[in-house]
């Protein structure tokens, strides 16, 4: 119980709290690095076939990202990025071998409840102090976010990221009702709508819908909803790319001004992105790249969007999949889809095993698909993530519940494979050990 306590503290203090300080990595390493032990004190058993996939997957991306380095624009950061990403690989290792466990699993679930604490205070202290003053239109709200940021060193972006990962966990953690579970989803959009992002809004509502789209399609048939999570993963990234590859026609059609309005210039820092990764489409320009090489690259050389995005410490081409293509080219680009691809079907897979878990966890299954897909969707919008520069709240809260989706994937199928040996749950014996890698 003490290294589950290990697992609980620093999660709760590093998400919950230090968002809202200054200097956070400051802090939020060492308290991840607690975890990090807690998870090497923890093992025992040898790491299962699912493990070592999603492990393997994460050493390529490393070297995806270690390759980039060679012809880095900024050799001066190379040191700092390559100590960022083995840190998060090893957060990788630690939460593998602690979500193992169904107790750590509900306590780092549990962990972000005081997420969930820390956004309705940043919310309301947004309405209380800021609203009056500024107003509650949607172009108030974004004048609020630049005060935030600049005035205070609050960060809305992250902290709306922040507080669906929360609710879902909430929820995954605690029983609800179903009135209930509205009750909450209604009050963490009410949040983010406060906070004033639109990018997470429109992920979490893109991610509810496909999977009630999928459930419904589930329910008619299993085979068809299994082969339609392909089709609709398919059907958001081609979108996407007719917008990002069509992005000048679509300028015509409707105006750089009112596009650059309704993407809030992401479509010139999605094309820049596009340019660079044509210019060096294998390894790309290295880490942090972005900043020394976006004006250059963006359509038309746009002064005024440069200006406010270089201030910003993070950021990127508000787009996961093209910041890695521009700064660790194709091979950074495979790999990070391999890792996409291996959640959804980790998320599928845990869905498809829903019943054999137990009574508590059962809830939590539910809301994995919900989970993955959010993430997904977000990160077409946003750099931060699983995909991020691995030194943010964000990035290491992706790692957090990516890590806690393949540890579920696993036991799952455990838990199959002793049904498959004893028969339903309740014929187990009582010396069957589904939590031992040995037999994954």
């Amino acid at each position: 119980m003490m290294r589950l306590g290990l697992l609980c503290a620093p999660l709760a203090i590093a998400f919950g709290v230090i968002p809202v300080i200054e200097n956070t990595n400051l802090i939020m390493r060492p308290l991840l690095a607690i975890t990090i032990l807690a998870g090497m004190l923890h093992y025992r058993q040898r790491f299962a076939g699912a493990e070592l996939v999603w492990l393997g997957m994460l050493a390529f991306y490393f070297f995806a990202f270690f390759m980039s380095t060679t012809g880095s624009v900024a050799p001066e950061l190379v040191g700092v990025n390559i100590g960022r990403q083995a840190f998060t690989l090893l957060l990788a290792v630690a939460l593998l071998i602690l979500f193992r466990d169904p107790e750590a699993r509900l306590i780092g679930l549990k962990a972000l409840t005081i997420l969930l604490v820390m956004v309705a205070g940043v919310t309301g202290w947004i309405y209380v102090s800021l609203i009056p003053a500024y107003g509650l239109t949607y172009d108030a709200l974004r004048l609020i976010k630049g005060v935030t940021m600049t005035d205070y060193d609050v960060g809305l972006n992250t902290i709306s990221y922040l507080a669906v990962i929360a609710l879902i966990g909430v929820r995954m953690a605690y029983p609800l009702s179903r009135a209930g579970t509205y009750t909450l989803f209604a009050f963490g959009l009410l949040c983010v709508f406060v906070l004033g992002s639109r990018a997470t809004i429109l992920a979490l509502l893109l991610a509810w819908f496909v999977v009630w789209l999928l459930r419904t399609m589930w329910r008619t048939s299993p085979l068809l909803g299994l082969l339609a999570i392909p089709v609709v993963v398919a059907s958001c990234v081609a979108g996407w790319m007719i917008v990002a590859d069509y992005a000048v026609e679509i300028r015509e059609i409707f105006g750089a001004e009112v596009l650059r309005e309704i993407s809030v210039g992401r479509t010139d820092m999605w094309q820049a992105g596009l340019a660079m990764f044509a210019e060096r489409p294998l390894f790309g320009w290295g880490p942090e790249s972005w900043k020394l090489m976006l004006l250059e690259f963006l359509p038309g050389a746009d002064d005024r969007i440069f200006k406010v995005i270089s201030g910003l410490e993070s950021g990127s081409f508000h787009n996961g999949f093209i910041a890695v293509s521009a700064e660790r080219g194709a091979l950074g680009l495979a790999s990070a889809a391999l890792m996409q691809v291996y959640l959804f079907w980790c998320a599928a897979r845990v869905y498809m095993r829903r019943e054999l878990f137990d009574a508590r966890e059962q809830q939590a299954v539910q809301y994995v698909p919900l989970l993955v897909l959010f993430m997904f969707a977000r990160g077409l919008a946003e750099s931060s993530g699983l995909f991020g520069n691995a030194n943010s709240e964000v990035d290491y809260l992706s790692y957090v519940m990516a890590s806690y989706v393949v540890a579920l994937h696993v036991y799952g199928r455990r838990l199959e494979e002793a049904a498959r040996a004893y028969g339903p749950a309740d014929n187990l014996p009582a010396d069957a050990d589904v939590s031992s890698a040995a037999t994954a």
